[in-house]
């Protein structure tokens, strides 16, 4: 039997349902819900894939022209604060992971996965300072071979499972670059992005997008990649505009509250023979959740076909943002024969 500390029970509460026999009584076969089992779980981590756009107009001035006498930082420069002290700050909590959008400077080909999901975070820093020029421009830009970064992370990300949100963030300040049936490598290639984050979307991976802005407002169709993957998966995504270092941060921030703070793992049941691990009921502060297949008002849904995670959404979500031991149980019926 698995122990139930490691389903998120402490000793103490392990051990009185324990000698309760599971916490189940009554029912006269099928699944008895009103002597259900609760079992309280834990948050689960999410995957998060950072991908950094790499193309010349990275280095850019971020945000609106400054007054005289300043220089504003540029975009790459903004995006690799932000990045650093979202991953500093929230390592604990999230599996990180790092590529850049472009591979060798004036090629379309995708940057490598440098820091696979999980792997150490410690290594983002000096490969954004390995790219990174004495005056904060990005060293070596190219193009923005968008599509071929979606598909090189989803393929990565669709190798870890367990009910964990798995997601990519997609930091760029324009469109998608480098259509593979076009001659010139700058030609935008935002039907061909938006099919690969539907892709990924169908595989339960999440898109979300930050668009850098610099003198001029982020190109609407940016944007237009999200909304893809938010018709396929609940959640599939949303883009958010940022004009400067704290603004990306912000939306990093934002990202990991909702993943991170608001998904759940769901332990098996408790292995008495007298429950099984079929249908299943959520509980938050010792209310019943309903269960949703979209992001709307408020609920629960599995965040995969696993069926070993759930995600927390709307006031369900907020019931527990923040909170260093929420109350949320998972609620598996009696069986009787």
């Amino acid at each position: 039997m698995k122990s139930l500390v490691a389903w998120g029970l402490g000793a103490a509460a392990a051990g009185s349902l324990l000698a309760s026999g599971g916490g189940c009584g009554g029912g006269i076969g099928g699944a008895d819900w009103t002597a259900g089992c609760d079992v309280p779980t834990q948050r689960l981590a999410p995957d998060i894939m950072l991908l950094l756009d790499t193309a010349a107009t990275m280095s850019e001035p971020i945000g609106d022209p400054c007054v005289p006498f300043c220089t504003p930082p540029s975009k790459w420069a903004a995006a690799a604060d932000a990045i650093r002290s979202a991953v500093a700050s929230t390592d604990a909590k999230v599996n990180w992971g790092f590529a850049f959008m472009g591979g060798a400077t004036n090629t379309c080909d995708a940057g490598a996965i440098e820091i696979p999901v999980g792997g150490p975070t410690d290594g983002i820093g000096r490969l954004l300072d390995s790219r990174t020029s004495p005056t904060g421009a990005l060293v070596g830009g190219g193009s923005r071979p968008m599509r071929a970064a979606v598909n090189q992370a989803a393929a990565h990300l669709a190798q870890h499972r367990g009910g964990g949100r798995r997601l990519m963030v997609l930091i760029a300040d324009n469109v998608p670059q480098c259509r593979p049936d076009a001659p010139d490598m700058l030609a935008d290639d935002v039907d061909g992005t938006t099919a690969a984050i539907t892709a990924a979307a169908g595989n339960n991976i999440a898109t979300f997008l930050i668009g850098l802005s610099g003198g001029t407002p982020v190109d609407g169709r940016l944007f237009v990649l999200t909304d893809s993957g938010r018709v396929l998966n609940g959640d599939g995504g949303f883009g958010a505009s940022a004009g400067s270092a704290a603004g990306v941060l912000e939306s990093l921030k934002a990202i990991v509250a909702h993943t991170a703070d608001c998904t759940f793992a769901v332990p098996p049941p408790p292995d008495n023979g007298t429950t099984n691990d079929g249908p299943i009921r959520v509980e938050v502060n010792g209310n019943e959740i309903n269960e949703i297949g979209q992001n709307t008002g408020g609920g629960w849904s599995y965040t995969d076909r696993s069926l070993q995670g759930i995600q927390l959404y709307g006031f369900a979500c907020d019931a527990v943002r923040g909170q260093a031991a929420p109350n949320v149980s998972i609620v598996f019926p009696c069986v009787r024969p």
